[in-house]
């Protein structure tokens, strides 16, 4: 898990530069669209993130439900949607430097309210799952995991989540609202608006991520199949692999 987090950072790095290289060069639709594109790429992994940190707990909460077979295909389809949704709206953005015909454009408009809409559905997901497992009956076979509580982990989610929701709902509301001038710009079209709902906030869910260590707080050990296998794994790692 670790892993896309550090891959996040990596793109926010570059997306910082190609943005200090836009307000350089702002005549150059290529670092524009450069700018967007790796914009829009970061914040899934995070969406992802959140989404394999409530399968787990829910796993956890609710083992018959979560290692269900239909779920896990429901579960990849998700996250392989968001993927086809990120490469159509790159497209769509790519396509729409180069064209003029009003025919296109509102097609590509379509398909970026599309993939916007998806990235708020995907985001809200990880909150459902979370509620579905504490609002079953509790499971007699419910299982632990990683380092801290049970509640620890849920309100850490939690607030990740709904930091998630914030700017999946921010970039999804603007795409629904009608194109403004650039004379008479909306509050949303502003440079702090777009800082302080998009940077800013995914640098506090970092910030959480790190300070709560979720390495440790969320780790399960690897051949993780069905139910049960949290507990009969856990004992059969070594002692020292939750002070990693």
């Amino acid at each position: 898990m670790t892993w896309m987090l550090f891959v996040f950072c990596v793109i926010r790095l570059v997306t910082c530069s190609t943005r200090i290289a836009w307000a350089a060069n702002p005549t150059s639709s290529k670092l524009a669209v450069a700018a967007q594109v790796f914009n829009s790429a970061g914040i899934i992994i995070i969406y992802i993130v959140n989404m394999i940190f409530a399968q787990r707990i829910l796993r956890s909460k609710q083992p018959k439900l979560g290692w269900n077979g239909l779920f896990r295909i429901v579960f990849k389809i998700l996250c392989a949607l968001i993927v086809g949704s990120l490469i159509m709206a790159i497209v769509a953005l790519v396509v729409s430097i180069n064209t003029t015909n009003l025919h296109t454009l509102r097609s590509i408009h379509d398909v970026i309210l599309a993939s916007s809409t998806y990235s708020l559905v995907l985001a809200v997901f990880p909150s459902c799952m979370l509620g579905v497992a504490y609002l079953l009956p509790s499971s007699p076979d419910e299982e632990t995991f990683g380092t801290g509580s049970q509640g620890k982990k849920s309100a850490i989610l939690l607030i990740s989540c709904s930091l998630a929701i914030i700017i999946a709902g921010f970039k999804t509301g603007t795409t629904w609202e009608p194109t403004r001038s650039a004379l008479n710009p909306a509050w949303f079209d502003s440079k702090a608006a777009f800082y302080c709902f998009d940077f800013m906030l995914e640098v506090i869910i970092l910030a959480i991520f790190l300070v709560s260590r979720v390495d440790n707080l969320f780790h399960v050990p690897n051949g993780c199949k069905g139910p049960g296998d949290y507990t009969r794994l856990r004992q059969q790692e070594p002692s020292d692999v939750e002070k990693v």
